[in-house]
């Protein structure tokens, strides 16, 4: 987020006095079981916020999130009260949450990620990537992908339904009680906040789909069927939340699309870092809370 804090410095804010930053640790996710990490994380965070609120005037606090950050930002705020909710935060600014996972996720668990690094065999990585728990909580949830087939092999299939025969069938069957235990409840209620909400996200890139395993089954890279998305996160998960939240909320949503921008260039792109800018200075002067 370095260029967008630059932007905001640009614009007054005091790192450590008026913009913070709450970095999480990817390797671990919240919910039933959860680590000393995770569970730290949240009561940290927590306690960021109303030192930041306090050393501002008591002026409410904007968290603004990029990615998985959203989906951190969310059940944490789902975590407190309506009336602490609505003292110590003035807005969520969520940008490119991938709220009903990714199917990019599943090609992690299945042949690896390598993020485009063209020397580097996924595979490799693989092991070190499933260890991730944050990449179990990426996973296409049912209520996005319903039961949209998003891999097959010469054999089989795999929709958002099928995620724990998947990890059985990837090889990660220690993967499926974690999955079982924890996620669903972190992926079926994601009920708005109670407070104001944007909504940022892009589209018009091509973004993973549909991944098809051949005779090597996953010891080889799938051919990918692309559709429409930010390249890392697909469109249906980014507007995923979109229905229910208008009918919830009315006017308390606010929705912006960054036709073009990647899931990376979009924290980075001149274009997109001055709306993002925008939507910030648009709200009242808060301090600013960055994950």
């Amino acid at each position: 987020m370095a260029v967008l804090i630059e932007a905001l410095e640009a614009e007054g804010y005091v790192d450590g006095e008026s913009i913070f930053g709450a970095p999480y640790d990817f390797r671990y996710a919240p919910g039933k079981h959860a680590s000393h990490v995770a569970s730290s994380f949240l009561r940290d965070l927590k306690g960021l916020i109303e030192i930041a609120y306090m050393n501002n005037g008591k002026q409410p606090v904007i968290i603004l999130s990029h990615s998985l950050g959203g989906l951190w930002a969310l059940h944490f705020l789902r975590q407190q009260s309506l009336t602490w909710q609505q003292e110590y935060i003035g807005h969520f600014i969520a940008v490119s949450t991938p709220w009903g996972g990714t199917v990019q996720s599943m090609k992690i668990f299945a042949s690896g990620y390598a993020e485009g690094a063209p020397f580097i065999n996924p595979l490799l990585l693989r092991a070190e990537q499933r260890s991730s728990e944050s990449n179990l909580w990426l996973l296409p949830t049912p209520a996005t992908f319903d039961k949209q087939v998003l891999v097959t092999t010469e054999r089989d299939s795999y929709s958002a339904c099928d995620i724990s025969r998947f990890l059985e069938d990837v090889g990660y069957p220690e993967g499926v009680p974690l999955y079982e235990s924890r996620i669903p409840a972190l992926v079926e209620s994601l009920n708005p906040p109670f407070i104001p909400v944007t909504i940022v996200y892009s589209d018009g890139i091509d973004t993973p789909l549909m991944l098809a395993y051949g005779r090597k089954g996953f010891e080889h890279q799938p051919l990918v069927t692309y559709g429409d998305g930010d390249g890392t996160v697909n469109l249906q998960s980014l507007m995923g939340v979109l229905n229910r939240w208008k009918a919830l909320q009315g006017e308390d949503l606010e929705v912006i699309n960054l036709h073009g921008k990647t899931h990376s260039t979009i924290l980075t792109d001149k274009q997109a870092v001055n709306t993002l800018v925008e939507i910030v200075l648009s709200k009242p002067r808060h301090a600013e809370i960055l994950s």
